[in-house]
């Protein structure tokens, strides 16, 4: 465009309009030696233009200005590296929702498959045999089969925190009424703490060898245990203190086809989950009387001793499909139905249900302990079509020997970590389908690919 180059700045020449009183019209008189580019729609925005960009023909300038402004997920290639932290390379890392909110908005309307981010973090742990893996209020607890429990509160410095007293292993720890209870023990033995890194004390349900404490919860007032005896009773123990020497028995069922497995409190009544002659068995107790057990559901399909219950829901994980019972407190009977695993992958054994974001995550694979071939299945129970889908595990080292999903780290609002086992030390992933995407990944020949991440430069 040129500009208007006037002799004489702003001069006009007023003429009278014929007939109306007060009214002229007004002309330039300014003599210019250059008339300038006129200022008019040919000369500013060209309807033409404008299309391309994808606006009418009442756009502005403006408009166009804006149209040309990148927006958050756009992607530039450029030789620099000197870029602002508002754009991101694309090479396929992973960001949260928390850090990137529009770009993570953008990503997962794309693709919304759950994904891994594994986080440069590992811990040499010196535990040969390690049989569970927990997470509550900020600390780490595991455990093995010599009976040692372990406390970390960064994944990277453990402590060991206890050790039973007798021969004996451990296999599970819960946080119950303000207590961490270790149970898995022969001779009814158990641990509890108020404080993982304090003083840890025993005590024993039924000092017998053969009696393995399974599972506990706290309902009615009292501490109840699920136990097993070596020839294949079921029975609960309870109490209202764990520093109590005396115990009541609830003989539920024996036989020497069975198994328990699970212990849930829930709408008033206490459901156990047991296995018996390869099929599942759940029995409801309204009180802790023996009068009061029910057997509530039984199936056909063969189960593998994993279960979890959420809301009214226990679910049982299996190899291809999994099955969930429904149940009520005032009911005496339960409905149960079949569900298969979604397709693309085939699973020999699933194991290791937890509950995060009301769904349920199990850790499905080709190997009963081992990450290898594996996926992760989420479960969303709470959808009346109980939509499961898979999430791909990464990448992982050969000598894995042992898995854990772990239970949801709340304070950083991550869903659940996935634990990986080896002699040598331990190392962890996190699986996140609700905070994590995933950048695209893009290789170029001296170049490089970015994606807007944030408004700005």
């Amino acid at each position: 465009m040129q500009d208007r180059v006037p002799l004489h700045p702003g001069r006009v020449k007023l003429m009278p309009v014929s007939g109306q009183e007060n009214t002229y019209d007004m002309t330039r008189a300014d003599e210019p030696t250059q008339e300038g580019t006129p200022l008019n729609k040919a000369t500013l925005l060209k309807d033409a233009t404008a299309a391309l960009y994808g606006l009418g023909a009442d756009a502005v300038p403006d408009d166009v200005f804006a149209a040309l402004t990148t927006k958050i997920g756009d992607i530039k290639v450029s030789a620099r590296t000197d870029l602002s932290n508002n754009w991101l390379l694309c090479n396929g890392a992973a960001i949260n929702k928390n850090v990137y909110p529009e770009l993570y908005n953008v990503l997962h309307a794309i693709d919304s498959t759950p994904v891994f981010y594994s986080p440069a973090i590992s811990a040499t742990i010196d535990i040969a045999n390690i049989t569970c893996m927990h997470y509550y209020n900020g600390i780490y607890l595991t455990c093995d089969t010599g009976g040692t429990i372990y406390a970390s509160r960064d994944k990277t410095t453990w402590s060991e925190v206890h050790t039973a007293t007798k021969k004996t292993h451990f296999d599970n720890i819960k946080f119950i009424n303000g207590y961490y209870i270790a149970v898995g023990g022969n001779w009814g033995l158990f641990a509890y703490a108020t404080n993982p890194f304090g003083t840890w004390s025993e005590g024993i349900v039924n000092n017998y060898n053969g009696t393995y404490t399974i599972d506990v919860v706290y309902g009615n007032n009292s501490f109840v245990f699920l136990a097993l005896t070596n020839n294949y009773n079921v029975d609960l123990y309870y109490t209202s203190s764990l520093t109590s020497s005396s115990w009541t028995e609830v003989s539920i069922v024996g036989g020497s086809s069975y198994r328990a497995y699970n212990l849930f409190y829930s709408s008033n009544c206490f459901w156990i989950t047991t296995v018996y002659e390869s099929k599942t068995r759940i029995y409801k107790l309204t009180s802790l009387t023996a009068s009061s057990v029910l057997v509530i559901a039984s199936t056909n399909v063969a189960p593998n001793g994993d279960y979890i219950m959420l809301d009214s829901k226990i679910v049982q994980v299996g190899t291809s499909d999994f099955e969930v019972f429904y149940v009520s407190a005032s009911s005496n009977t339960a409905t149960s139905q079949v569900y298969q695993n979604p397709t693309g992958f085939t699973a020999t054994f699933c194991s290791n249900p937890i509950i995060a974001n009301n769904k349920v995550y199990t850790l499905c694979s080709n190997s009963k302990l081992t990450l290898n071939n594996s996926k992760i299945l989420q479960i969303n129970i709470l959808d009346s079509s109980l939509t499961a889908v898979w999430a791909d595990a990464p990448d992982t080292p050969t000598d894995i020997s042992r898995t854990y999903l772990v239970e949801p780290e709340e304070d950083d609002a991550l869903y659940s970590l996935l634990y990986q086992i080896k002699p040598s030390g331990l190392f962890y992933s996190i699986y996140n389908s609700e905070l994590v995407a995933k950048l695209p990944t893009i290789t170029l020949d001296r170049a490089y690919a970015y994606i807007h991440a944030k408004l700005g430069g």
